[in-house]
């Protein structure tokens, strides 16, 4: 009889120790940030173990931050592909709240884990000029300079073109001689630049020059009617005419 009430009170030590110490683990606590190529993609964190559980028994995994995170049911958790984080925002770690359940022996553990946002290489901004972005027509020469902010701190960033009427040399965008505009032909155009950062992702964009107007001389005077007179006589030769290519300029 002793030997049975203790067998009993031994089980029952045993069981309330087990479910004391039990644990929970995750494989993995770091998520990285969205970029703009895997925007509506999830990702994995990493698997939720179990520690001091009785064996064989099925488990039931849950999270209670549900708008941001999802488990399986074996354990994984993951962010949710509608979910988008930026290591540059000032949080750069989110809390997973996990609950694992084991409804046959009565243990449920619950373990808030703190998981790293990681910093990735995200390509440079649109392209946008600094200062200038203009040019006279009949020019050739300094353009403007080019901006692209890259959002991670630290990068830098180089500019070029395969536009072969332009040339880049630092920031600083130059139209090539013999590459001049008219205004009343041309009075703006684009250009593709490529922003590239030091961890050699890139973004393109088109900018647009503006061609300004100059006051050019007219065009050589000819007669639009006439032109001759008589011999031994005086009057009207004819009607003078010249071309301006100012448009509203007067002669």
């Amino acid at each position: 009889m002793r030997s049975f009430l203790l067998l009993c009170l031994t089980f029952v030590v045993t069981s309330h120790c087990m479910a004391a110490t039990a644990d929970i683990t995750i494989s993995s606590s770091h998520t990285p940030e969205t970029t703009p190529q895997t925007v509506g993609t999830s990702a994995v964190v990493g698997t939720v173990t179990t520690l001091n559980f009785p064996g064989g028994n099925p488990l039931t995994f849950s999270v209670a931050e549900n708008s941001t995170w999802t488990i399986s049911t074996t354990g994984a958790l993951s962010r949710k592909a509608n979910f988008q984080i930026n290591f540059e925002a000032p949080t750069t770690s989110l809390t997973a709240t996990v609950t694992t359940t084991d409804s046959l022996a009565s243990i449920i553990v619950t373990k808030a884990f703190t998981i790293t946002i990681d910093d990735v290489n995200e390509p440079p901004g649109a392209v946008t000029f600094a200062t200038g972005g203009s040019i006279a027509e009949n020019s050739t020469g300094t353009v403007g300079t080019l901006q692209a902010t890259d959002p991670d701190a630290g990068d830098s960033v180089t500019f070029s073109t395969n536009d072969t009427r332009f040339q880049i040399t630092g920031n600083t965008l130059s139209l090539k001689a013999g590459n001049a505009f008219n205004f009343e032909t041309n009075p703006t155009t684009t250009v593709s630049i490529t922003a590239t950062d030091s961890g050699t992702l890139s973004a393109t964009a088109n900018v647009t020059v503006t061609v300004t107007n100059v006051n050019e001389s007219p065009g050589a005077a000819s007669f639009a009617s006439g032109g001759s007179i008589a011999e031994n006589s005086t009057g009207a030769v004819g009607t003078l005419q010249a071309t301006d290519p100012d448009a509203g300029d007067s002669i």
